[in-house]
């Protein structure tokens, strides 16, 4: 009866554990998952895939943030098709739009700093 010789090898295996998540926007690192946020354009049809990118994100303020840089960015900024978290640009546009005139505006007369005429055109179009 013929003996075979046994061959060995030791191998340690590494395993990457997460430990925590690092914010996109500001680089604060927390235990917690964030929330993330995806920014795409389907303007160049099968080749969109390709300007598909999520970051996360850990406050209100990191998310508006992101969806400013989002506008000026020239991969989304210049295709009508962009979406930010599924939202199309032009809403994100008129969103920026309107935070900025409400912190602009100083008065408060129940129309939210715009003319009457602005509310009631607004107040018309939403009922």
């Amino acid at each position: 009866m013929r003996t075979y010789k046994e061959v060995t090898t030791t191998k340690t295996v590494t395993e990457k554990i997460a430990v925590g998540y690092k914010c996109d926007c500001c680089g604060k690192e927390q235990e917690k998952r964030m929330d993330s946020v995806t920014m795409n354009h389907n303007s160049w049809e099968n080749d969109s895939i390709d300007s598909y990118i999520t970051k996360d994100y850990c406050s209100d303020k990191c998310y508006a943030r992101l969806a400013k840089d989002f506008l000026e960015d020239d991969n989304y900024c210049n295709y009508e098709t962009s979406m930010f978290d599924d939202i199309e640009i032009d809403k994100i546009r008129a969103l920026i739009n309107y935070k900025a005139n409400e912190k602009s505006k100083t008065n408060c007369n129940g129309t939210h700093g715009y003319s009457e005429q602005e509310w009631n055109y607004h107040n018309n179009e939403v009922q």
